[in-house]
């Protein structure tokens, strides 16, 4: 099996939630507002994380889904309060971050090196 990504963990009334944004997470969030994963996710890059409820709803249940397979969308909605809006926006947003792909170090090349090998 392949890497994982890290997991975030966010508290909702006092108990703790395993968040995971891998690819089954993306399809699933795809599934259930008919959108693209990805751009939703270039959306709120460029206009700032201001989800629809549904999409806030579909993205923390597909998120949840890795810890908890038969969790049902319609009891994660049952999860969001008003009170608990800031904790979970930040939690899945540091899910999206947590899945980023880390930056290579990589040099860049001298497109004009001192001296070439001869033969």
């Amino acid at each position: 099996m392949g890497r994982l990504a890290k997991t975030t963990t966010v508290v909702i009334e006092g108990q703790p939630y395993q968040l995971l944004l891998d690819m089954n997470a993306m399809v699933a969030f795809e599934e259930q507002t008919g959108q693209s994963f990805f751009a939703f996710a270039d959306r709120t890059a460029q206009q700032g994380f201001q989800p629809t409820s549904k999409e806030l709803r579909a993205l923390l249940w597909a998120e949840m889904l890795h810890a908890q397979p038969g969790l049902r969308i319609e009891d994660v909605g049952a999860l969001i309060t008003a009170a608990d809006l800031a904790p979970i926006c930040a939690a899945v947003m540091q899910a999206q971050a947590d899945a980023a792909p880390e930056p290579e170090d990589t040099e860049e090349a001298d497109p004009n090196p001192a001296s070439l090998p001869t033969g």
